[in-house]
């Protein structure tokens, strides 16, 4: 199946002025060289890899693939291609690639589940642009906005955007003719109305939760009152408000014809960099993230908010831009730095295990988390996050009422 992730109180008085909010920012994130990083091989170098990248080019530019990838791809070649492409829910996109002459060379039980994804992705969009619909409509006659964040409005970018699976709808919620400086002036009064309609809402209440979590319909839908998570990195505040002032909401039709409101280009610039980058240092990029970057950039082009330019932050973006260039074919021309590219790469195509293994014992258990956290710690601090011994602190305090619980598998 799809590999998803399912992924406060008072608003600031006033956001701060562009000149000291560019110098907190450059503060928050100290420019410094990547870290070392050892690559041996060239993460495109094993077939399976080659052919799952190349395929998803060609579906991205709305091709059947012409190449020489699949040539001589043995039955364990295509499954791992579609283990690839299956754990960065991008499977039902790379059908539209898939050759007429190599149909026959692909083990039918590969072939039946591509497909069966493929049925799957239109089945969920069509049901979330519905239920989006209905949810958007009766906010609109409580006076409310309904911004929706990446998903269905970025798959207008690609050329099936039934295809582009979506594991949940990201909506951001405000009053009619006001604006939102830090948080959501209507994302309280959206969850009471959730409850009052007799729907569960997760995280209601907490005032410094990205989002609440509702279920409509069969439906996931997180209510973000903040954009960014604010607590994981020093420069997200500054992130979160720079958001808000970029947000400028249009009107995006749907394929079904829905109208919905989405982000400015600016907006989701900054917004999906940040998203790929929490990914990057706390686990789960993958080709998805990839796929609606070079999507993005290669209509919009590269135009990034004064604040970011000379941070880490950038230099993650441009690896990430000279990724989305090498193996999606986009073609925005940024600093190269190869090992980093490669690190992202690896990262994107060989996905780090986040858990311990169920036949693991007590101590693996302790010491695989102890040493995922640190490995986290350490990545999130070149970005302006905690020192990993006081985060690793911090991680054991919070277990510790649940002592048990550190030698979980889950």
């Amino acid at each position: 199946m799809y590999n998803c992730s399912l992924e406060g109180m008072c608003p600031s008085k006033s956001i701060v002025k562009d000149k000291q909010q560019t110098s907190a920012f450059k503060k928050s994130i100290v420019v410094t060289s990547v870290d070392s990083i050892n690559l041996k091989t060239d993460p495109l170098s094993a077939k399976p890899a080659k052919m799952a990248v190349s395929l998803l080019r060609a579906a991205l530019n709305g091709e059947s693939y012409s190449g020489n990838a699949l040539k001589g791809a043995t039955e364990a070649d295509w499954r791992a291609m579609a283990e690839i492409v299956g754990q960065s829910s991008v499977s039902a996109i790379i059908t539209e690639a898939l050759p007429p002459d190599e149909i026959k060379n692909i083990p039918f039980d590969v072939l039946k589940e591509l497909y069966e994804f493929r049925y799957i992705a239109e089945d969920q969009y069509r049901k979330q642009e519905l239920n989006l619909k209905e949810i958007s409509t009766f906010l609109n006659r409580k006076g409310i906005d309904t911004i929706q964040l990446k998903g269905l409005g970025l798959s207008m970018l690609y050329p099936h955007p039934e295809l582009r699976v979506g594991c949940d709808v990201d909506i951001f919620t405000r009053k009619k003719g006001s604006e939102t400086l830090s948080r959501s002036n209507s994302g309280d009064a959206v969850d009471q109305m959730m409850l009052d309609a007799g729907l569960k809402v997760e995280h209601y209440g907490n005032p410094n939760a990205k989002h609440s979590e509702f279920e409509y319909k069969g439906t996931i839908f997180e209510n973000h009152k903040f954009f960014v998570n604010k607590e994981k990195l020093k420069h997200s505040k500054l992130v979160d408000e720079l958001l808000h002032k970029l947000l400028n909401p249009q009107e995006t039709t749907l394929s079904g014809g829905t109208k919905i409101l989405t982000p400015s280009k600016e907006f989701n610039t900054l917004f999906l960099a940040h998203h790929s980058l929490q990914h990057y240092i706390f686990g789960g990029l993958d080709l998805h993230n990839l796929a609606d970057w070079s999507m993005h950039i290669r209509k919009y082009g590269l135009n990034l908010p004064k604040e970011v330019k000379g941070t880490k932050f950038e230099e993650f973006i441009n690896a990430l831009t000279n990724v989305s260039n090498r193996v999606l074919g986009t073609n925005i021309p940024v600093p190269e730095n190869k090992e980093y590219e490669n690190d992202i790469l690896e990262k994107i195509l060989h996905p780090e295990r986040h858990s311990p293994t169920k036949d693991m014992n007590k101590f693996e258990i302790l010491l695989f988390k102890v040493r995922r956290n640190l490995e986290i710690s350490k990545k999130s601090k070149a970005f302006g996050g905690e020192n990993p011994t006081k985060i690793l602190i911090k991680t054991v305090l919070e277990k510790i009422h649940d002592i048990p619980a550190l030698f979980r598998p889950f």
